[in-house]
């Protein structure tokens, strides 16, 4: 990984639904991305972690750190907020978020946090969810939308980048998110509002969903890589 750079990789969980695949890949993983996977209670909660996992090597590995973590020279430890990091590297940062059949894992130079939605609560809900995490602005500016799918549409994209930026930040999704402003900076999109801001950018990924990832300052303006997992097959 070059200096100040920053990927995201996106593939969607679905060819995990071969058994003879996902075996593969477990083999593949590593005993403590193994338990994560055995403590999901469901089957699409286990594509969903196997996948992060199998993104997070092959991020590992393009930023050049794939032998340091498989020879123990890499190690993951949390910080006082409980977000994950390599000790041995301050440039190299990552991320990870799924929702329904897409699984996202980002690394870069710089801290950062990413977020993937579905689109799966119904136009009845939406008002309930943004009066608990949303300022009365942002309320407002989700219930002017005449058009069911837009009010749900711009909910998400809302609720991606706030919580992209809690997770860069180091924060969880709590009472927070209100406190959360999100506004325009020379054409950049920036988050502030729980310490350090950060800067957002929206992930297209696949219709019915929305996503963001949120990188500190110096950080660059994302690649986002559309992987099919079969081809990372070894």
């Amino acid at each position: 990984m070059g200096e100040c750079s920053t990927t995201i990789y996106a593939a969607r969980t679905v060819p995990l639904e071969d058994v003879g695949l996902f075996s593969c890949f477990y083999r593949m993983i590593p005993e403590s991305r193994k338990r994560r996977v055995e403590s999901a209670k469901v089957d699409s909660e286990r594509r969903q972690a196997l996948a992060a996992s199998v993104l997070w090597l092959h991020g590992l590995k393009a930023a050049g750190a794939g032998d340091d973590y498989a020879e123990g020279r890499l190690n993951v430890a949390l910080n006082d907020a409980g977000k994950p990091f390599f000790p041995e590297r301050e440039n190299l940062h990552f991320s990870i978020s799924h929702s329904g059949e897409w699984t996202l894992c980002g690394f870069s130079t710089v801290s950062i946090g990413c977020d993937v939605q579905e689109h799966y609560r119904e136009d009845e809900a939406i008002l309930t969810v943004a009066h608990r995490y949303f300022s009365e602005e942002e309320r407002q500016l989700i219930s002017s939308e005449e058009d069911a799918d837009d009010r749900i549409r711009l909910l998400y994209r809302l609720w991606t980048m706030k919580e992209s930026y809690a997770k860069m930040v180091g924060c969880g999704i709590d009472d927070r998110l209100p406190r959360i402003g999100i506004r325009s900076e020379n054409g950049c999109l920036r988050a502030e509002g729980l310490g350090d801001a950060g800067f957002l950018h929206e992930l297209a990924v696949a219709e019915g969903y929305s996503a963001a990832c949120c990188v500190a300052a110096g950080g660059s303006r994302p690649v986002c890589a559309l992987l099919n997992l079969t081809d990372l097959l070894e």
